[in-house]
């Protein structure tokens, strides 16, 4: 493995006029934990959809492990090694919580394997192995109580944490996270930031994309911070936290938080 799990060489996006990514570069260390802040509208999101193939970047060079992944589908990307989730919840209606997050662990499966899937005596095997993943990753997340209930059943908050185990059942180098504390209540942020925490010792690179500064703060080693398309800000939590720009573009009166 590259010693950077991902590298972000002047990634810029334009949408018709607007410009909402501008010479964006970073490094992220493999095993590392990296966040990425800034207001609403800093391109966050973009940058994330820029990565995983979802709209892809206008300019610049995406880098995973070594290899150049920019314009790729966003499937092709997925099975390359990286996992995400949405802003909104995405879970898949009509499954139970366990169906949902071993459907992650069958990434590599190409589209016309999909409806003949589970007629194939090795698909059965992936089906278990798939199973018991998921399993082990809900008891991760605390959910495992959970896991043959509809997940329609399941509150905003549990659903998150659902698609993160489902992100982490693909078993990618890099998993991007985009606001998961969102609709979460305190102890389930707690376990969310536990997680993130444990991921190091699964050998998974984290981006994660947060306004709940207690939990960035508390999970990454070093971020970046977007404004108006454009860093500001790059380093450990604590230089960043400090810098003037970052305070005045979004921290502001959090300071000493």
């Amino acid at each position: 493995m590259s010693e950077h799990v991902l590298a972000l060489e002047g990634v810029s996006k334009q949408f018709g006029g607007l410009k909402a990514l501008s010479d964006v570069s970073l490094r992220i260390p493999a095993r590392s934990r990296y966040g990425l802040i800034g207001p609403n509208g800093a391109g966050k999101s973009t940058l994330i959809n820029a990565i995983t193939g979802i709209s892809p970047p206008s300019s610049g060079r995406v880098v995973l492990d070594g290899s150049e992944i920019q314009g790729r589908r966003a499937h092709h990307i997925a099975r390359l090694g990286i996992g995400r989730t949405f802003q909104t919840s995405a879970v898949l209606a009509g499954m139970t919580v366990l169906e949902n997050v071993a459907v992650g662990a069958f990434k590599k499966l190409t589209a016309s394997d999909a409806e003949s899937v589970f007629a194939l005596p090795r698909a059965r095997r992936q089906q278990r192995s798939a199973s018991e993943a998921a399993e082990a990753l809900l008891d991760e997340v605390g959910l495992a109580d959970l896991a043959h209930r509809p997940v329609e059943e399941l509150p905003y908050g549990k659903l998150r944490l659902v698609e993160i185990a489902r992100a982490l059942a693909s078993d990618p180098l890099l998993i991007c996270l985009d606001e998961p504390a969102a609709g979460l209540n305190p102890s389930e942020v707690e376990q969310v930031g536990q997680t993130l925490r444990g991921l190091e010792k699964r050998g998974v690179a984290l981006l994660l994309v947060e306004h709940n500064m207690k939990l960035v703060f508390s999970v990454v080693d070093e971020l970046t911070v977007l404004h108006h398309g454009s860093v500001i800000a790059q380093g450990d939590p604590a230089t960043v936290r400090e810098h003037p720009e970052v305070l005045e573009a979004y921290l502001g009166s959090r300071r000493g938080e």
